[in-house]
C-alpha cells in the first residue's frame, strides 16, 4: 500500500487486484473518506485519486490531512459464497503519515 502526497494524494497498492471498498481513517478511526464501486464487484483498482471517485460512490466526503497525523487506509473485496450471498471481507490495509 502506498500514498503518493500529490496534490490531491494518490492511493495505490500491490498486486493491484480490484476491491469493492476503500476507505480512510484517521488515527481514531474517524472515516476521512470512503468509496465503493457501487455495482456489487470489485471494480475499483489502483492508483485511486483522494476525493474523486472516478466513477465509484462516494460514501462519505473527504476530509483534510492534517500535517503529522497518521492514516489507514483499508480496502475490501467481495467474496460470492456457493449460497449467492456476498460477504466483504478486509483485502489489506496500510498506514501512512501526512
Amino acid at each position: 500500500m502506498s500514498v503518493v502526497r500529490l496534490n490531491p494524494p494518490k492511493i495505490s497498492w500491490e498486486p493491484g487486484c480490484g476491491v469493492d471498498i476503500l476507505v480512510v481513517e484517521d488515527g481514531a478511526a474517524r472515516t476521512m473518506w470512503s468509496i465503493r464501486s457501487g455495482r456489487g464487484e470489485n471494480t475499483l483498482v489502483p492508483p485511486i485519486t483522494y476525493g474523486v471517485p472516478g466513477g465509484a460512490i462516494e460514501e462519505f466526503s473527504p476530509q483534510q490531512f492534517q500535517h503529522g497525523n497518521g492514516y489507514v487506509v483499508r480496502l475490501y473485496r467481495l467474496k460470492r459464497e456457493s449460497d449467492g450471498t456476498q460477504l466483504g471481507l478486509l483485502a489489506g490495509q496500510g498506514n501512512f503519515r501526512w
